[in-house]
């Protein structure tokens, strides 16, 4: 790996924890003023009042439209990343795939996980639905206009930058926010689970959040 990639993977990832820090103070901040109150024991940046999606309409591994109405009702894990990922998208993926499988019925049942790409040059629907399903038949994959993805996944706080990998205009890599970003059955963002992410420890954290709010 050449010094400027690894430059830019650290600068990322510093991005990233400050992003965090920030979601941290926020959910303290709020936690202070809103009631319920958080319990303090989640491992992950739960905010005290769900926040509301920004619009968006991107386009599922059928073909179909994808917008906020597709999360709800359900539980939702969104992870952004490529098909062409060397390493951290299918780890991530395979821990998803943990993580969903050993999930109480009753939760399994209304919880999806959500693989939305940032490639969408080279990931089709068609693609990034053999990829996905390759993990799990259940998950589903996401692609669509660059632009349209760029504004959710900014409005997410999730990054990401194409890093040339030589000749050809195919040959490039993406560099992007490792976060697993929690949407609830009212399509609001309620939590951030940070990485690196372990399937037992997410899924504990997960099934506490949603005990909580299910009251």
């Amino acid at each position: 790996m050449n010094i400027k990639r690894r430059l830019n993977q650290l600068l990322f990832a510093a991005v990233a924890a400050f992003s965090l820090a920030l979601g941290y103070w926020y959910s303290q901040g709020s936690q202070q003023n809103q009631v319920p109150a958080i319990p303090s024991d989640f491992e992950a940046t739960v905010f005290p009042e769900a926040r509301d999606l920004v619009p968006f309409k991107l386009v599922d591994q059928d073909g179909k439209d994808f917008t906020p109405d597709n999360l709800k009702h359900k539980w939702s894990m969104l992870f952004f990343g490529f098909t062409h990922c060397p390493d951290v998208c299918p780890t991530t993926l395979k821990v998803l795939q943990e993580f969903k499988q050993e999930l109480p019925a009753d939760i399994k049942a209304k919880t999806g996980v959500v693989f939305v790409t940032v490639d969408p040059n080279r990931d089709t629907p068609a693609i990034i639905k053999e990829y996905v399903q390759y993990f799990e038949p259940s998950f589903q994959g996401v692609t669509g206009n660059l632009g349209h993805i760029t504004a959710f996944t900014r409005s997410l706080g999730i990054l990401y930058e194409y890093v040339s990998m030589g000749e050809g205009k195919n040959n490039y890599g993406v560099n992007h926010s490792g976060q697993i970003i929690l949407i609830d059955p009212q399509a609001r963002l309620r939590a951030v689970f940070p990485a690196p992410h372990d399937p037992d420890e997410m899924r504990r954290n997960f099934i506490k959040i949603v005990e909580f709010y299910r009251g």
